[in-house]
């Protein structure tokens, strides 16, 4: 399953998905429409303005505001669901590159895994990941992190990348980086792409990036 390639601009309010939404475990690997491609423009707004940011696309006042797309399911809300081991499909979202965003969707799963059954990163696995952002090497899998933060989201995906919104079954989430609202997906784990926000149409305004994310 490869993305939409066509710009999205549409869709005001885009609805929370809530509790009972979300693809089945099938679907999530396969199956499943492609998500909508949203490319963040110039930023209207002056410098002094309220919602101003100097990301200088419309990320901020547009995505930020869950005008284009849903926003990530509220820290607190996600906790309860993962202690519980609910199967409820949780909306997080992810700064990375958009090569990396595409080969997540054409997946269906995070890597890592080839068992039928999603596998638990080790409480060493995770703790790599929370202390310098990724666990693996050049050469082999990774495990990913996602967030509840908006902001980091939108930290991580500046500068030529992209942010992924995405819905993962709570069964399948650990806890990541706490300042961050970090959670990681099992390895295997299935994940549904909804949506790809493309920010790489503008030029850079920032020197430092954040983040190892791919």
């Amino acid at each position: 399953m490869s993305p939409s390639h066509s710009p999205d601009r549409q869709g005001a309010s885009a609805p929370d998905p809530g509790p009972s939404s979300g693809p089945d475990p099938a679907g999530a690997v396969g199956g499943r429409s492609d998500p909508k491609i949203i490319t963040t423009q110039k930023t209207s707004l002056s410098p002094d303005h309220d919602d101003y940011d100097s990301d200088n696309d419309d990320f901020a006042e547009t995505v930020a505001k869950g005008k284009l797309v849903p926003k990530p399911k509220p820290e607190a809300e996600v906790r309860k669901a993962v202690a519980s081991g609910s199967a409820e499909w949780i909306t997080l979202w992810r700064g990375m590159s958009r090569a990396a965003a595409d080969e997540l969707v054409r997946a269906g799963r995070t890597p890592g895994s080839t068992a039928d059954e999603p596998r638990a990163p080790t409480e060493a696995e995770r703790k790599s990941q929370v202390q310098k952002g990724s666990t693996g090497n050049s050469s082999g899998p990774r495990l990913l992190e996602f967030t509840t933060d908006m902001g980091v989201a939108e930290s991580f995906s500046y500068g030529s990348r992209a942010m992924v919104v995405a819905e993962i079954q709570a069964r399948h989430l650990v806890k990541g980086s706490e300042p961050e609202g970090g959670w990681i997906p099992y390895w295997g784990a299935p994940v549904n792409v909804s949506y790809i926000v493309d920010r790489r149409g503008l030029p850079e305004s920032r020197t430092e990036l954040r983040g190892n994310a791919p």
